[in-house]
């Protein structure tokens, strides 16, 4: 699993629409970012993310990150950072629950760049559907064939 640094996940925050919060802390200015984004259904998330330079280091800190504090999969997620395009919750979110059911990240980008299949198409796929998808490419022709 690709860990995010702090400044992807501030990068995330801002390509989302998060606001930024001033956080009350023993220090002026504090050592952590404080984000809340309110979404369409009304439910409120907030993320703190550290101001320093590092990055996250526990899979299970990350996972928990993006389905409890930023409600997004991985796929989501690296959408914003790297490609500046912000989830889609409500639509594909919602379909993927639970972390190990979200299409991976290089195989969204795989069936979007190669494939041919629109963002919105793959979004709406589970992890299983994808796999085929992908290998149905594969097989009846391959990337000379698109």
């Amino acid at each position: 699993m690709r860990l995010p640094t702090y400044l992807d996940v501030r990068r995330f925050c801002a390509v989302d629409g998060w606001e930024e919060k001033a956080k009350r802390a023993r220090r002026k200015g504090g050592d952590h970012y404080a984000s809340v984004k309110t979404l369409d259904d009304g439910q409120v998330l907030y993320v703190q993310v550290s101001r320093g330079s590092g990055a996250y280091g526990d899979p299970n800190l990350v996972r928990f990150m993006f389905r409890e504090e930023l409600k997004v999969t991985a796929a989501e997620f690296w959408l914003a950072v790297d490609k500046g395009i912000p989830p889609a919750r409500g639509r594909a979110s919602q379909s993927h629950d639970r972390q190990d059911e979200s299409v991976p990240y290089d195989l969204v980008r795989n069936l979007t760049t190669r494939a041919g299949y629109s963002l919105d198409e793959v979004l709406q796929l589970g992890k299983l559907e994808a796999v085929r998808a992908w290998n149905e490419f594969l097989t009846e022709g391959g990337p000379d064939s698109k």
